[in-house]
């Protein structure tokens, strides 16, 4: 039974190196093309690490190009690691203040520093199966944290019913939900409230000069006495005439050619320059 197995092994890697020669002889460019790559990956280095070749073999000693270049990524990407932990862990401790202090007292009404946090750039997250983002990284690419910011969001979602009078300006508040939020006189000055879901939100007195409204739901919302100066208003969503008509201002605003039209007709007042400057205190958004 050995004798067999011996013999059929031998037979067959004859009949291997056969195909082999074979292949080399019909396919010239193709086999250097595979023999190439298959001694830059390093593959060849594994298998002869594995399977020695003979003492008396002339062949060129094997590729170690592959492995050269991940172990030089692989401690790349430990070093941009580092370099994004000790950043974001500033940008952590900046929240979790904000948060806890917003927490333990219901009445303050100053959501500054939770913003801030938000706001703060740290190097781009290095991860280890997108190539670019390790050598970004490391080169100094600033972002803003996604997990912070989405954190942030569920925070503010979450605390609707108390969110008049707040401070969020300089806010993003991108594709959040704030349906039915009680906003009445809050600063959302230089707020990104882009893709926002402001369906019956309160906006009463409202302070969003500035403010990017891009494809937001608008659907019930009210905006009586809301400054909404030199805002993006071109692309929302369920928006009349009655809700814009009890606005306190559209000076600077862009709005779709319809309502820009129908405003003009109306009450082209609120398109005018206010004589009167909408002032900020750090609790109220009132009108003098």
């Amino acid at each position: 039974m050995l004798k067999y197995l011996i013999k059929k092994y031998i037979k067959l890697n004859i009949t291997r190196r056969r195909l082999i020669k074979n292949f080399k002889l019909k396919h010239k460019y193709e086999y250097k093309l595979i023999y190439f790559i298959y001694n830059i990956s390093s593959l060849r280095f594994i298998y002869e690490k594995i399977n020695p070749p003979n003492e008396s073999s002339n062949n060129k000693p094997p590729s170690t190009f592959f492995i050269g270049v991940l172990t030089l990524y692989i401690a790349l990407w430990g070093l941009s690691t580092q370099i994004y932990e000790s950043n974001n862990s500033n940008i952590q401790t900046r929240y979790s203040t904000s948060i806890s202090s917003l927490i333990s007292n219901p009445n303050n009404k100053d959501y500054s520093l939770l913003i801030t946090a938000q706001s703060m750039k740290c190097p781009i997250k290095p991860e280890i199966f997108k190539p670019l983002t390790p050598v970004k990284s490391i080169l100094g690419y600033m972002s803003i944290d996604p997990d912070i910011n989405t954190e942030v969001l569920k925070f503010i979602e979450s605390r609707l019913e108390i969110l008049n009078n707040a401070n969020l300006a300089n806010s993003n508040l991108e594709n959040a939900n704030l349906m039915g939020g009680n906003l009445k006189n809050a600063n959302l000055e230089n707020t990104n409230l882009k893709n926002a879901y402001l369906y019956g939100a309160d906006l009463e007195n409202a302070y969003l000069f500035n403010s990017n409204l891009e494809n937001a739901d608008l659907q019930f919302t009210y905006l009586k006495g809301a400054n909404l100066g030199n805002t993006n208003l071109a692309s929302v969503k369920n928006l009349t005439i009655n809700q814009l008509s009890q606005a306190y201002n559209l000076y600077g605003s862009k709005l779709n050619p319809k309502l820009l039209k129908e405003i003009k007709n109306t009450c082209p007042e609120l398109l005018e320059k206010p004589k009167v400057r909408q002032c900020k205190s750090s609790s109220n958004w009132k009108t003098p």
